[in-house]
């Protein structure tokens, strides 16, 4: 047996194994919040995905594309729209209720 193929066993205390665990754990929440905050930013949704999304018709994003409400980009003749920007523009629309529930 080659000494590359050994394993070996290291022993260390309870309180020292909960630390790094701890701090192995913070290290993985910092990537994980990281990686759902660029997938949101950069999610691009096709005309059929933003018409289930806002629930209209395609003549009704097309419209809204025209006028120039949502923003888009053009690859080979596909439009895409940004996911960020249309949540943005609901939020900048909501009508608070009068009535708390």
């Amino acid at each position: 047996m080659k000494s590359e193929d050994k394993q070996s066993i290291m022993v260390i205390p309870l309180d020292e194994f909960h630390e790094m665990k701890q701090k192995m754990d913070q290290v993985l929440n910092l990537f994980t919040e990281d990686k759902k905050q660029k997938s949101v930013s950069n999610l691009w949704l096709d005309a059929s995905n933003t018409c289930k999304a806002l629930n209209i018709a395609k003549r009704t994003l097309q419209d809204y594309t025209t006028r120039r409400i949502l923003g888009h980009t053009r690859i080979a003749g596909k439009i895409y729209y940004n996911a960020e920007e249309i949540n943005q523009k609901l939020n900048e629309n909501y009508v608070k209720p009068k009535v708390k529930l």
